[in-house]
């Protein structure tokens, strides 16, 4: 019996990477999800990116690892439009749709930057968890999805034992994402425990939300900032209610699935 395959290519952006389908057509399954992004019998990916494509513009779709669908995934955005840009032939100023939401986005040769309006950012409470007879205190973020921000130094071993709890509370209804963030010497260091996936290398989202929180509370007040993450590095500029994120994307590799 014939096989039809799918065509995929396997992306990422400071480490955050993800499988991605240009295909308006296709439908998948939470269990194909879960194969395809196994790192030890799949391709291996924090999430799969279904793209839609249009003459002029496209609308993004993600999953996690998981199977979970997700609402918002910068990183994902920044994958999807280099991929226009250098696959499609796209011009280098592209918009692409997400949850109802159109973001410009700005293709150069390797980075690619990406305008958030910081008005759609909202610091909705701040919350104190307890976690092994340790209080945590953060501020819970939506970014379009949830987020919970804790301005503290931690380290990957800890996130890691400790992260699905957090990410799991009773206080967060639909799971959160977890960031940790602190300063060192001029540049703030970000780990974040995403709720569909675990530990990532970097989430475009998360330093959305941690930065958004950091401007509230005047911790930063330079225009222009770096967010270190283990993926790399994130550039930032606030140009007045303008939040601009620019970070390299790569294409690995593309294949059939």
């Amino acid at each position: 019996m014939h096989r039809s395959y799918n065509k995929f290519y396997k992306t990422h952006c400071l480490g955050n990477d993800f499988i991605l389908i240009d295909s308006g057509k296709i439908k998948l399954s939470r269990k194909k999800i879960i194969a395809w992004c196994d790192r030890h019998t799949g391709i291996g990916a924090d999430g799969v990116l279904i793209l839609h494509v249009g003459k002029i513009s496209a609308e993004l779709f993600l999953f996690n690892a998981d199977g979970s669908s997700a609402e918002k995934c910068f990183n994902g955005l920044r994958c999807a439009a280099y991929y226009l840009y250098h696959i499609r032939k796209f011009p280098s100023d592209i918009k692409i749709k997400m949850s109802g939401k159109i973001y410009p986005i700005k293709v150069f040769k390797k980075s690619v930057s990406l305008n958030i309006n910081l008005e759609d950012i909202k610091i909705l409470e701040e919350k104190t968890l307890k976690i092994k007879d340790q209080k945590i205190t953060g501020y819970f973020v939506d970014v379009g999805n949830p987020h919970f921000v804790v301005l503290q130094k931690t380290n990957a071993d800890w996130l890691n034992t400790f992260g699905k709890e957090l990410s799991e509370n009773i206080v967060f209804p639909h799971r959160a994402n977890i960031e940790f963030v602190w300063q060192k010497n001029k540049t703030w260091q970000l780990l974040v425990y995403e709720r569909g996936c675990g530990i990532t290398l970097s989430c475009g989202t998360g330093a959305a939300a941690c930065a958004k929180v950091l401007h509230e509370l005047n911790k930063i007040n330079q225009k222009e900032f770096v967010l270190e993450m283990p993926g790399g590095i994130l550039k930032n500029k606030m140009d007045q209610k303008i939040l601009i994120q620019a970070a390299d994307a790569v294409i690995v590799f593309e294949g059939k699935c």
